[in-house]
């Protein structure tokens, strides 16, 4: 059972994650040929998938089947997993993640700042592994990316102070976290790799298999079923336009009453002037360093442009 204290999102990511590790799984017994294997670890899955929203989870039967049905390979041509410290700079980024949480915890930081940071890594880890079909491991599908993240969040525990008991649900406490902000971390990685050619490079194949008119951030988030928002995105720009929609109601009600236009005008810019207060003290720590030049370019121009009309009704006073 979800621990109560874990929001839909929280659960949702938590699943998925499970849900790719249980479908490698199925893919790897299919493969050594273990039937029995596959149909135990078939039905586990299905039980997973269950516990997803329904529009999600037809993608993943389709996912569960297609790895049920892989072909077995001959015992002698089955490979052992390779150590992920084989593969550059992921040894380094397991110490940096494991920093950034010791940190995160010693030095009282907020938690969604940690875990913004820790979910970058984390996916710089996986673009830099591969997964069974020679693509960067982004669903962690490999033995080698769930060992990664697991060795960075057992090094966390190991490195922080307290009872053991208080260690292991801090630990547990940050690894939700990180899953709750991969969503957005990732979508923002995605978009990137339109400007970032040295990222997008890493993608090649599947942007070429997309054919021409597909940008790299389209052709990647197809191709690994993944959106090019995150879910807390959606859930901000959710939130702002029922907000902008209420005040628009308010607005039509008060010119229903016959209310001066300039009282109206008064109102708006309370609604919004107050949003942008919350938003800026609340938010401004999530959001990256392109989107926060962004915003403060539009408060700017909005200072400049209210404080000219503040000169103009005082010179219409004087």
């Amino acid at each position: 059972m979800p621990k109560r204290s874990e929001t839909i999102d929280e659960i949702n990511e938590r699943v998925r994650t499970e849900i790719s590790a249980a479908v490698q799984r199925v893919k790897e017994a299919a493969q050594a040929g273990n039937a029995k294997k596959v149909a135990a670890l078939d039905e586990t899955t299905k039980a997973l998938i269950r516990e997803l929203p329904a529009t999600e989870r037809n993608g993943k039967y389709a996912q569960l089947k297609k790895a049920r049905e892989a072909e077995p390979i001959p015992a002698g041509e089955i490979e052992p997993t390779a150590d992920y410290a084989a593969v550059p700079e992921v040894s380094d980024l397991v110490s940096q993640g494991t920093q950034a949480l010791v940190d995160g915890v010693n030095l009282h930081m907020k938690a969604s700042v940690t875990a913004r940071e820790v979910a970058r890594v984390i996916l710089a880890m996986r673009v830099r592994m591969q997964n069974s079909a020679g693509d960067p491991d982004l669903r962690a599908e490999s033995y080698m990316a769930r060992a990664a993240a697991h060795d960075m969040y057992t090094a966390t525990g190991q490195q922080l102070s307290g009872d053991e008991y208080d260690v292991k649900v801090a630990v547990k406490k940050l690894e939700r976290s990180v899953q709750n902000a991969m969503s957005d971390v990732r979508a923002e990685y995605l978009r990137s790799l339109d400007t970032d050619k040295k990222e997008a490079a890493r993608f090649k194949a599947i942007v070429k298999a997309a054919g021409r008119g597909k940008k790299p951030s389209e052709a990647v988030a197809a191709h690994y079923d993944f959106p090019l928002k995150g879910k807390n995105e959606i859930a901000r720009e959710k939130y702002h336009a029922e907000r902008d929609k209420n005040a628009a109601e308010q607005i039509a009600a008060h010119e229903e009453d016959g209310e001066h236009p300039v009282r109206r005008g008064v109102l708006a810019l309370q609604s919004a002037g107050n949003r942008l207060v919350k938003v800026a003290k609340t938010k401004a720590d999530d959001l990256d360093p392109k989107a926060k030049a962004e915003l403060k370019t539009h408060v700017d121009a909005t200072i400049v442009n209210l404080t000219a009309v503040s000169r103009e009704l005082g010179e219409e006073i004087r």
